[in-house]
């Protein structure tokens, strides 16, 4: 991705994802922030993991926004990003987790897919 870079200190090997995983929320809040401002926030499934505390990078994050296009951005280390435009399913109130990633409230948490429970308590 031009423009963005992720700094390593001497001596870590070439392809160590460490860093990657370690930096991930904080490099999506920065860069979602850059590209959407306030105007986006992490689906109601990712926002479910990260207030259940996950810390597992995702292989891929899904951001709804108000504004842009749908585009698919492959990351490092087979993670990537789905950003989609649904003005109108947007939260009306959004908090920020996890290195400033905007997510769904805790109020708002219903309109997670259905079934999210049982594959999360199956795995």
């Amino acid at each position: 991705m031009k423009g963005w870079y992720l700094l390593a200190p001497p001596g870590v090997d070439a392809g160590d994802t460490t860093l990657w995983h370690g930096n991930y929320w904080a490099f999506l809040a920065f860069y979602l922030e850059e590209r959407f401002g306030d105007d986006y926030c992490v689906t109601a499934e990712t926002s479910l993991d990260l207030w259940a505390g996950q810390t597992k990078t995702p292989t891929q994050a899904i951001v709804m926004t108000r504004s842009g296009g749908n585009n698919q951005l492959t990351l490092n280390f087979g993670s990537s990003l789905l950003a989609y435009r649904d003005e109108a399913r947007m939260p009306p109130r959004v908090t920020k987790l996890r290195g400033r990633v905007r997510v769904c409230s805790k109020s708002t948490q219903a309109e997670g897919k259905e079934g999210i429970f049982e594959r999360t308590s199956s795995a």
